[in-house]
């Protein structure tokens, strides 16, 4: 990996995304390779009970959600915030993706003045796919997420999307079937740990994905390759660190 560096120049302007004021991306931030700029909605049915942007949330990945944790437990203009954002995706869309494009292409001239290159993830806390679509218009920004979606996942193994767009499949307990099914397929699947991330699970590696939130380095940072399913470890957060709920493994 490339060496960290302790100050990271001002922050952009932008109406939808966010550039460095969470701990997701901050910490591949510090690395100069690639900066993140990432979009929170409100996620699930939050901002309106019959409109969801989490189709495949299950239960406890909804009552573990992070979009209760960080800065936005504290907060409330956070989550109002994103409230905004999701509202108007649902009901302005014209002015939404206007947003959407323009705020990717000043992040995208951001990165380009300091000499790093541009990753953007669009489902922070929502799981809608932007990214397949937006890959078109900016072929020069890595897109990454992680999603709950088998078939979205399934396309992009097989090659159907964009060679700038990544996706990790995210178990949850109701979907741990279809996790290892894709691990069998040679996928990339996180999974979140109570304690410890351990070296293995269940006969697969398990990489530490605490320690940059880049997805899409993971083969080439920990030397796995192609067709190789292995398992992204991430350890519990906020809510989830506590309860037996099943989404959180004990090891």
């Amino acid at each position: 990996m490339p060496v960290k560096v302790k100050s990271l120049p001002k922050s952009v302007s932008m109406d939808l995304f966010g550039f460095d004021a969470d701990s997701k991306t901050s910490k591949g931030n510090k690395l100069r390779e690639y900066f993140t700029s990432i979009l929170y909605l409100a996620p699930h049915k939050e901002a309106n009970a019959l409109k969801n942007v989490c189709p495949w949330a299950s239960e406890q990945c909804i009552n573990l959600c992070l979009n209760d944790s960080g800065l936005a437990s504290v907060f409330p203009k956070i989550k109002e915030a994103r409230i905004r954002k999701t509202v108007m995706f649902h009901n302005e869309k014209e002015k939404f993706f206007n947003l959407f494009h323009r705020d990717i292409e000043k992040f995208t001239k951001f990165c380009e003045k300091h000499g790093v290159k541009p990753a953007v993830r669009d489902d922070g806390t929502s799981d809608l796919g932007l990214s397949i679509m937006a890959s078109k218009r900016h072929p020069n920004v890595q897109f990454y997420n992680y999603t709950k979606s088998v078939k979205r996942y399934m396309d992009w193994m097989n090659g159907r999307y964009r060679d700038n767009v990544h996706f990790t499949f995210s178990r949850s307990e109701e979907n741990e079937t279809d996790a290892f099914k894709i691990l069998e397929a040679g996928g990339q699947v996180a999974f979140v740990f109570r304690k410890n991330i351990p070296d293995t699970w269940k006969g697969y590696q398990v990489v530490n994905g605490d320690l940059t939130d880049l997805r899409f380095t993971d083969r080439e940072n920990f030397n796995i390759p192609e067709g190789k399913g292995f398992i992204v470890g991430l350890t519990a957060k906020g809510k989830a660190r506590k309860g037996d709920s099943g989404f959180v493994i004990d090891n």
